[in-house]
């Protein structure tokens, strides 16, 4: 049942980059940006901050204010008794932006699959997750522009209801001509 569900959440982000080719061309430029990931995973019983962390991610407009996304990120920290610990996000879905100048606000939904391993002993999983959150783009006069974003994340396992808080800061650039 579990690889079913991380089997679900894979093929929705496949989904999603697949239908780049089909809504980019109508509807301005995508957007694929990179950065700096923090990560605080929480459970009933600890709380555990992965601050070296990576993150990159795609946005294909659907319109001038909805787009498709996808975000994949890294985090990782060496933990007393597990030694190397990973976590990875794998998620898509749909952002809303608001606004119309350089600074533009958005929030976004995302669903997809965690990834968890460690160096000690059997401990790599691999879990469904649904993520929401919302940020700023500011952009520049040009191409470049920058990403500040923090998203909550549900991680369905048995037993503990775990979650995760990812703060993101990013460069983003807009392709195409």
């Amino acid at each position: 049942m579990r690889r079913l569900k991380a089997s679900s959440g894979a093929l929705l982000i496949l989904a999603s980059v697949l239908a780049i080719p089909s809504t980019a061309a109508a509807q301005g430029r995508p957007e694929l940006g990179a950065g700096f990931n923090f990560f605080r995973y929480s459970s009933d019983s600890e709380q555990i901050n992965f601050p070296n962390g990576w993150n990159a991610g795609i946005a294909v407009p659907a319109s001038d204010r909805v787009a498709i996304v996808g975000k994949i990120s890294g985090n990782y920290k060496t933990l007393p008794g597990d030694g190397k610990t990973q976590f990875y996000l794998f998620n898509g879905g749909i952002r809303v932006s608001g606004g119309s100048g350089k600074a533009r606000p958005f929030v976004r939904a995302m669903a997809g699959s965690m990834r968890f391993s460690c160096e000690a002993g059997d401990c790599t999983q691999n879990n469904p997750t649904v993520q929401f959150g919302g940020g700023v783009a500011v952009w520049g006069t040009g191409r470049v522009g920058f990403e500040g974003a923090v998203d909550w994340a549900r991680i369905f396992v048995d037993g503990p209801k775990p979650s995760a808080l990812t703060v993101a800061a990013n460069i983003v650039f807009k392709l195409g001509s």
